[in-house]
Formats: structure tokens, sequence, C-alpha cells
């Protein structure tokens, strides 16, 4: 007999992967905070940019669930 209540719907699993991406994203934030601090030697305008791209990519997300 099937147990149909572990079966997980295509939202389901899609909710999953935008909590898995935005676990991931918040990650790379963590690991470049430093780099983006105002004492650290050169500022990087490409770091900055990635980093905002990151979290509009957050607000994305977590909008969507």
């Amino acid at each position: 007999m099937i147990d149909f209540s572990l079966m997980k719907t295509a939202e389901d699993k899609e909710a999953e992967r935008a909590v898995a991406r935005i676990e991931e994203l918040k990650n790379f934030l963590k690991e470049s905070d430093y780099k983006v601090l105002p004492d650290y030697d050169k500022p990087n305008q490409e770091i900055k940019e990635q980093r905002k791209a990151w979290r509009k990519e957050i607000r994305q997300l977590g909008n969507s669930k």
C-alpha cells in the first residue's frame, strides 16, 4: 500500500529548493562580510554588486514562498 502522506507535491519540492537556495545565499553573504568592511584594504565594487544581487534573490525567493 502507498502512503500518500509521505509524497511531496511539486510546490513542496519548489519550496524546499527555495529554502536551500536562501541558506546558500546567506552563507555567501556571511563569507564575504569582511570584504566590504570600511577598513578592508581595497574596496571591491564587484563584490558589492554580487552581494546586492544575492540580497535581491533572497528577497525574491522569500516572497515566492
